[in-house]
């Protein structure tokens, strides 16, 4: 199934990869406009054995320098063998450090989001905090408005009333634009990840997706989709404790002639008992991905998840199994051998969500089997270890297997053999 996306949704995604994977895009002209790609000899190297966090914006100066901003959140195993990068760190067009700058003491809690304004200063707010500040291109901090660690909201805190009514402190602001003709700041403050008060910590996101296909094929047939996605996540780091991560979406649109009425429902749930030898944290993730109902008479039910991450079910593996029309119950055990030795078990069970559908493919989302190969719901059961290894500074190894044991639905099939997979992985961070 191949997504259409105009030129600023494909802009956004190369910022994503930019985020998510450290990689640069280019822009190559094509006839019918740009075209992004990966350049995976972007960024160079980074010095000093740098880890580089969540990143939680990206700028581009008149010179065609790269701004990020880097998010103090290493885990306790990059600790060992790497050292935290700096708030903000600057590349050239081709991908050198040329300048870095930020203190961890002085910089927003929960850095977010950064611009470069005409006169070449750059701007950066915390969605964590009360504050905006604004550096000089070589990183000296000129203004700050608003106290550190202090917030807009009926007691000062997070976890306060949100008032967004003060002339001198923000509530979690989360962009900034400056006018060129007078310098007049532009603050967008507030956000929607908020505190959720089903459990103590909690958070939750609010998102909006669009994606038209020329060409999307189910089950009932191929036509053209438009699509509309909205969903919530609520949810609460792993850490000591009770952790979460709960996410609902629903979708609507046209595929041909027909609307289109699907929905998704995805949860995990875990516990890590931090005073118990080898730190064992039980999780049990549990999703429902809708089908098609009677295609006849009925909106289009099949939920398409666009842009599923790799290792949806077995931990470093591509499934088998996409999340459309799917239902799977996965409990897993995650554990710690030792500081440097990190294992888990799972195991997965699958059902169609609909038998009037087929089962679908996952990334691709190629119809494997139309609805009509089997009356059967019941799909399989996946078991899946996993052992990660860090034998030394800037190494880590992986070993995973995974199992398929087909179930009723594959029985009836002519190919039903069980598979087993498995993925030797190497790590080495610079």
């Amino acid at each position: 199934m191949k997504v259409e996306l105009g030129l600023f949704d494909k802009f956004w995604i190369c910022l994503g990869l930019l985020a998510a994977l450290g990689v640069g895009c280019r822009v190559q002209a094509q006839g019918r406009g740009p075209k992004f790609v990966v350049d995976t000899n972007w960024p160079r190297p980074l010095p000093e054995s740098w880890v580089i966090g969540q990143v939680s914006g990206v700028c581009v100066d008149a010179q065609d320098n790269v701004f990020i901003v880097n998010r103090n959140d290493m885990t306790d195993k990059e600790a060992e063998i790497a050292q935290q990068a700096p708030p903000y760190i600057e590349f050239d067009p081709d991908g050198n450090v040329v300048n870095s700058f930020g203190d961890w003491n002085t910089v927003p809690n929960i850095t977010h989001g950064c611009i470069i304004d005409h006169e070449n200063n750059f701007w950066t707010a915390g969605n964590g905090d009360g504050i905006i500040q604004k550096y000089s291109h070589d990183g000296k901090l000129l203004m700050q408005i608003g106290k550190r660690g202090v917030v807009d909201t009926s007691d000062g805190t997070l976890k306060g009333r949100a008032l967004n009514s003060s002339h001198t402190q923000f509530y979690m602001p989360s962009d900034i634009a400056v006018d060129p003709a007078n310098g007049d700041v532009y603050v967008a403050d507030g956000y929607l990840t908020v505190p959720a008060p089903i459990v103590s910590r909690g958070e939750a996101d609010i998102y909006y997706i669009g994606a038209d296909t020329k060409s999307a094929t189910y089950s009932r047939g191929t036509a053209p989709e438009s699509r509309q996605t909205v969903g919530a996540r609520i949810f609460r780091p792993v850490g000591k404790g009770l952790d979460y991560n709960w996410e609902p979406n629903f979708q609507w649109g046209s595929f041909g002639s027909a609307s289109i009425r699907a929905w998704s429902a995805s949860t995990e749930t875990g516990y890590t008992f931090d005073r118990v030898r080898f730190h064992p944290r039980p999780l049990l993730r549990a999703d429902v991905y809708s089908g098609d109902g009677n295609p006849a008479n009925q909106p289009l039910g099949t939920f398409n998840p666009l842009f599923p991450r790799g290792a949806y079910f077995a931990p470093k593996m591509v499934p088998m199994l996409g999340p459309q029309n799917l239902i799977d119950l996965h409990p897993v055990i995650q554990f710690q051998l030792r500081t440097n030795v990190t294992g888990a078990f799972a195991w997965d069970w699958y059902w169609r969500e609909s038998t009037h559908d087929g089962v679908y493919a996952f990334g691709s989302g190629v119809l494997i089997e139309p609805a009509s190969a089997s009356r059967a719901r019941y799909l399989g059961n996946q078991g899946d270890p996993e052992i990660r290894w860090a034998p030394v500074a800037h190494v880590i190894l992986a070993f995973d297997l995974a199992g398929f044991e087909p179930g009723t639905f594959f029985r009836t099939l002519t190919y039903n053999a069980a598979h087993i997979e498995g993925n030797a992985g190497f790590t080495y961070r610079f």
